[in-house]
């Protein structure tokens, strides 16, 4: 499902400059990591399946952030990673025979890329 040659490649250590380790992983129900960095973020981010006559799959972030962190995360962060999920559920649902509408990246999102070196 990874949307491979739109984002960096996702590694057992995280992606780009943000850290992670496996925390769980429940095969077909959930898969949890442990933010490890940058510094500044505490917590855990994964995804759940849920199968209750209709599938499921949502990604969830439980994490704090403290210093520069709190200004990084509404700016920087959370954008590219919203449309970064976005790219992945979309990937999702065309694997399960869906027709996923796309998701067109916003122009702050693609500033962010551009200014990351990432277009």
């Amino acid at each position: 499902m990874w949307p491979r040659g739109r984002w960096p490649e996702l590694r057992p250590e995280g992606i780009g400059f943000l850290r992670h380790e496996l925390l769980e992983h429940e095969r077909g129900r959930s898969r949890r990591y442990r933010i490890t960095g940058p510094d500044g973020f505490t917590g855990w981010h994964g995804w759940d399946v849920r199968a209750n006559g209709a599938t499921v799959l949502r990604h969830v972030v439980e994490a704090e952030c403290r210093g520069l962190a709190r200004l990084g995360w509404p700016l920087v962060i959370q954008p590219i990673h919203n449309a970064l999920h976005e790219d992945v559920l979309d990937r999702a649902e065309a694997a399960v025979g869906g027709s996923p509408r796309g998701t067109e990246w916003s122009r702050w999102v693609r500033f962010l890329r551009w200014a990351l070196g990432r277009r």
